[in-house]
């Protein structure tokens, strides 16, 4: 089996726990923004946030195509989120980047400056110096997951940072249609199945279920990042 040339990590809900009030706290402003500026009242907002988010993947396109918002106008209200939602700081997901000898990649749907706020509030402001790059959402023209153009972008961003063609990659990502475009494509897939996720042992370092992973694409199943600890240095021995 071939080695990955990259790992790819999602952001939310994948570095951190989706047991975290972190994206609740962005769907409120997500509902919060679209009260505010759309006219709708509560429900409504919820309702559309939802509607969107199942239809496109991310509710900033669906409300692009709708309303023609404005993306940054958007990320600059959603991403204002009070300090004491942002994500908790975690020892063992520091220990875990440290250890990985394969690039590092974030791939986002969110922005940049979102990413960089709450890894220095989780405490990992130097490890930011482990990726190679934050593949954010306005690196892909606001094309987010799981839509093939971000997949396309993300490759050969990738494949300039690592001066290679064709780079194998592997997505790990909380969300299953971004797990699922990546497979069509043929990355290498992780997917964090925040279902499985159980709150007294989230800062435990243990695995559940990893299925093989074949070069089509077979995905691996993982309650939660920190899983991988023990996986994924070890590519070569995966059957």
């Amino acid at each position: 089996m071939k080695t990955p040339d990259a790992l790819l990590l999602d952001f939310d809900q994948t570095l951190y726990s989706s047991h975290l009030p972190t994206l609740k706290a962005v769907d409120d402003r997500i509902n919060l923004y679209i009260h505010q500026f759309l006219g709708l009242q509560w429900d409504a907002s919820d309702a559309l946030r939802t509607r969107a988010y199942k239809e496109f993947g991310t509710t900033l396109e669906g409300l692009r195509q709708w309303y023609g918002i404005s993306p940054d106008h958007f990320f600059d209200f959603i991403q204002d989120v009070p300090i004491e939602y942002l994500p908790l700081p975690h020892p063992g997901l520091r220990k875990w980047l440290a250890t990985q000898t394969l690039p590092l990649f974030v791939f986002t749907n969110a922005r940049r400056d979102w990413v960089e706020r709450c890894m220095e509030h989780m405490g990992l402001a130097q490890e930011l110096s482990l990726f190679f790059d934050i593949i954010d959402i306005t690196k892909t023209a606001f094309q987010g997951k799981p839509q093939v153009e971000s997949y396309q972008v993300a490759q050969k961003i990738v494949g300039q940072a690592l001066h290679l063609e064709n780079p194998q990659l592997c997505l790990i990502d909380d969300h299953e249609p971004n797990i699922q475009m990546a497979h069509k494509l043929g990355w290498y897939t992780v997917w964090i199945d925040k279902h499985k996720q159980d709150k007294e042992s989230l800062n435990q370092i243990s695995i559940d279920h990893l299925s093989p992973i074949s070069t089509s694409g077979q995905t691996l199943y993982s309650s939660s990042c920190e899983e991988l600890c023990r996986w994924v240095p070890h590519w070569n021995t995966v059957d």
